[in-house]
């Protein structure tokens, strides 16, 4: 319930608290993504969840390390995805025509922030 009034109320940096990751979706305004965001807390399992969504949007994650892989829903226009810890921005990803996928992942038990973009969708390991 939290996180729906987080994201429902476009929640500020005031809201920022320890287990939560803010990804922020940028670009060409009315952009249509969708995809999937894998949240990791210290202790138990990886889970899946699905997103979607219009630029600009910025959705609270309560994880301590996500992996997320959104997909643009037409080759034209572009998506700039982060990643933030309060004021932090760990990784910025930004698309490129004609690629469709955007991959980006916090650090965390898979290592060091990274992302990319791509033409299919990427299978996270």
């Amino acid at each position: 319930m939290l996180l729906g009034l987080l994201v429902l109320f476009g929640a500020s940096q005031a809201f920022a608290i320890d287990g939560m990751i803010e990804l922020s979706v940028n670009g060409d305004a009315g952009q249509v993504f969708s995809g999937d965001c894998y949240l990791k807390k210290k202790r138990g399992t990886e889970a899946r969840h699905r997103i979607q969504g219009q630029v600009p949007t910025s959705i609270w994650l309560p994880a301590d390390a996500v992996r997320c892989n959104l997909q643009k829903s037409s080759v034209k226009g572009q998506l700039i995805v982060s990643l933030k810890r309060g004021e932090h921005v760990e990784i910025t990803q930004k698309s490129r025509y004609p690629l469709k996928w955007v991959v980006i992942s916090s650090r965390g038990p898979w290592g060091q922030p990274t992302g990319g973009a791509y033409a299919a969708r990427p299978v996270l390991k």
